[in-house]
């Protein structure tokens, strides 16, 4: 028998925004520690530009980031973001809004 239904709609229950922000953090450390040789600050401003350009829910934007700084989409940089964000999602599913 069903007790209850939880459902979320945006940002109600959890604040998308700030799990989003924290999952492009992780990847900024991620593909710097990798090697990519921008400062943090230029990569979250190519992100941001990229995202005011074609939305929030734009899912290529690291592709997107790639093309414009080497004229090409280079996977040497994903390897260890998708393992990092990998991690980093699986932690904020555990945690409990305030």
């Amino acid at each position: 028998m069903i007790k209850a239904v939880i459902f979320d709609l945006d940002n109600t229950l959890v604040d998308f925004m700030l799990m989003k922000r924290q999952a492009i953090d992780a990847a900024i450390n991620a593909m710097r520690d990798a090697g990519l040789k921008l400062s943090t600050e230029e990569i979250r401003k190519s992100i941001d530009e990229i995202y005011n350009e074609r939305g929030m829910e734009f899912q290529k934007v690291f592709d997107e980031l790639m093309y414009r700084e080497f004229s090409k989409v280079t996977t040497r940089f994903f390897l260890p973001v998708s393992s990092r964000i990998g991690v980093h999602a699986r932690l904020l599913s555990f945690r409990t809004p305030t």
